[in-house]
Formats: structure tokens, sequence, C-alpha cells
């Protein structure tokens, strides 16, 4: 199970983002063990919340949207243990491809991304996470969020 909960020690702070991240997906996407992982995590400058015997709760900064998932804390974790390194490179062609955007739409989400990505295959768990991943930016950095002092 993936997932975002907001956390904050203080009520004047502004919540961080806990995420679930089940050991089995990371563990696959980085080659490491359980075990690393938990003695890891903590030095891509995130905190455990807590540990499970599936998963493990990971309280990171809100300005890190690209961890709020299972394959961006697996990428984390393999550039901090030198496994990967560098940044992905991706072919980029020019495609057709139209949108509209309805104007009660724009005056909420002024600013719209996209891409069409081939050749991905998807598993139950990953389309998952991609859900999850929406959601967690929706909430996270959408929902009206303000910026603090």
């Amino acid at each position: 199970m993936f997932g975002i909960k907001l956390a904050s020690k203080r009520r004047d702070e502004f919540p961080m983002p806990v995420i679930t991240l089940q050991y089995d997906d990371l563990e696959k996407l980085t080659g490491i063990d359980k075990e690393t992982i938990i003695k890891r995590v903590p030095m891509i400058g995130a905190d455990i919340e807590r540990i499970e015997d599936e998963s493990i709760d990971i309280e990171f900064f809100p300005d890190r949207p690209d961890l709020y998932s299972v394959e961006g804390a697996a990428r984390a974790i393999r550039g901090f243990l030198d496994l990967e390194t560098g940044l992905s490179e991706y072919e980029v062609k020019p495609y057709k491809v139209s949108i509209s955007v309805s104007e009660d739409i724009l005056k909420i989400r002024p600013f719209l991304g996209c891409a069409v990505v081939r050749g991905v295959k998807f598993t139950s768990s990953s389309i998952k996470s991609l859900m999850d991943l929406q959601e967690d930016l929706h909430w996270g950095l959408g929902r009206n969020r303000k910026k603090y002092p």
C-alpha cells in the first residue's frame, strides 16, 4: 500500500509528507535488502516514522515531491549508494497531441504538464503507485497550498 499522510510535530509547522512504501517494491527497484533500506533511508534526508513487517513509513520534506513514490525514493537511494548515478536520459520526439482545457479548469489549475510515454509495462502495483503519486502531489502541492514564511 502506498499513500501520503501529512504529519507535523508542532501546530505552527508546515506538515511533512509521510509516505508508506512496501519493502518488496523498494528491494526490487534498488537491489538492496530490507535491513540496508532501514539503515540508509535516513541518510537521504528522511525520517523513519514507522517500521512494519511489510512496509516502512518515511517522512520527507515537502519540497521533495520527487520522493513521494516508491520509484522516486528508490532512485534517490540508488544514487546515494552510488548504485546508479547521473541524470537519466530519455529520447524526446515531437508528437502531434492536442489537449483541450476548459476555462473553468484553468481558474483552478492554470498550468498543465503531460507526456506520451511508450514501451512501459505496468503492473497493478506500479499503476497504484502512479495513481497515489498523482493524489499525493494534489494534496501536498495543490489544494490552495500557500507559501509559508
